[in-house]
């Protein structure tokens, strides 16, 4: 995924997914993009988000700056926290 900040920038607001860009030189495919933020949040920066285990792959280390989890309910959201947890 990436932000609307970085569609903007590198695709001139045309749809990026399906296209490849390259992260630490290794081929990334963009799967899609982050609605624009609002509000308070709505300065918007350039960010590309990557599933841990390809994060992994790319950089040989489990150190990153943040985590980001999605549940499909907020019921999931403990259990979604505990799995992350075990993984790192």
């Amino acid at each position: 995924l990436i932000s609307s900040k970085l569609q903007e920038e590198l695709f001139k607001g045309n749809n990026p997914v399906g296209k490849i860009i390259t992260v630490a030189n290794q081929p990334i495919e963009i799967v899609g993009v982050l609605e624009k933020p609002s509000g308070l949040l709505a300065f918007g920066s350039m960010e590309v988000y990557l599933p841990f285990q390809t994060w992994k792959i790319i950089y040989g280390s489990s150190d990153f700056t943040q985590v980001t989890l999605q549940a499909a309910s907020a019921e999931q959201l403990q259990t979604a926290g505990k799995k992350a947890a075990n993984l790192l």
